[in-house]
C-alpha cells in the first residue's frame, strides 16, 4: 500500500510537470553581448512592442500586465554591473538608440525573430483558431531591426489572464532574453 501511495505522488508531479509551461529555443546572436543589453537597458526606456492579445480583455489592460511581468522577470537584476531595463509600451519614452523588445502572442506561422524585429509593430497575429487555452509566445531583443537575442514559450491550458503559468511564463523568458553571459565568443563580434 505504501508503494502505491509513492507512486501515486510520483504520478500527479508528472502530471502538473506537464501541465506546467515552456520556455525554450532561448538562442543569442552573434551581436548579443551582456555590454550591449547593460547599455541598452541603462537608466533609458526599452521600447517594448506587443502584438497579440490571447484573453478576453482589452489590449491596454494585457499590454500594462505583460510589462509587469516582464519587469518582474528582470527583479533581480538590478546590480551596479547590470542594470534592470525599463520597458515601455511601443516605443513610449526616451528610448535607448536603436534598441527595442517585441513580443508576440500567437503569432501567424511564418513569423519568426527576424520578422518580429523588422517591423514589430506590424506583426500578423494568428487568425486560424488555436488550441483551447494553448498560448505560444515568441520574445526578441533587437537592434536596429536586428536579432540580439530571442525567447520563445509555450503554455497549454491558460484561458484566464490571471493564470500564475501565464506570468512566470513571460517573466522567465524575459529574463532567459537578456543573459549575463554570452553563449558564444567569438572575435567577429559587431561585425556583420
Amino acid at each position: 500500500m505504501r508503494y502505491l501511495s509513492h507512486a501515486l505522488v510520483a504520478l500527479s508531479a508528472l502530471s502538473l510537470a506537464a501541465c506546467e509551461t515552456s520556455v525554450y529555443s532561448v538562442t543569442q546572436e552573434r551581436l548579443y553581448s551582456p555590454a550591449r543589453a547593460h547599455f541598452a537597458s541603462g537608466v533609458k526606456d526599452l521600447p517594448t512592442f506587443i502584438r497579440g492579445n490571447p484573453f478576453e480583455a482589452s489590449q491596454e489592460l494585457i499590454d500594462a500586465m505583460l510589462i509587469q511581468d516582464m519587469r518582474h522577470g528582470m527583479l533581480g537584476v538590478d546590480t551596479a554591473l547590470r542594470r534592470r531595463p525599463n520597458f515601455t509600451i511601443d516605443g513610449a519614452g526616451s528610448g535607448s538608440s536603436g534598441y527595442w523588445v517585441a513580443l508576440a502572442l500567437n503569432p501567424a506561422a511564418g513569423v519568426d525573430a527576424a520578422t518580429l524585429c523588422a517591423d514589430p509593430k506590424n506583426v500578423e497575429i494568428s487568425k486560424a483558431p488555436v488550441r483551447e487555452g494553448r498560448i505560444e509566445a515568441r520574445m526578441v531583443f533587437c537592434y536596429d531591426g536586428r536579432v540580439l537575442s530571442t525567447s520563445h514559450g509555450v503554455l497549454d491550458g491558460a484561458i484566464d489572464r490571471n493564470d500564475p503559468r501565464f506570468h512566470r511564463m513571460i517573466a522567465s523568458m524575459t529574463r532567459e532574453l537578456f543573459p549575463f553571459r554570452k553563449f558564444r565568443d567569438s572575435s567577429s563580434d559587431g561585425l556583420i
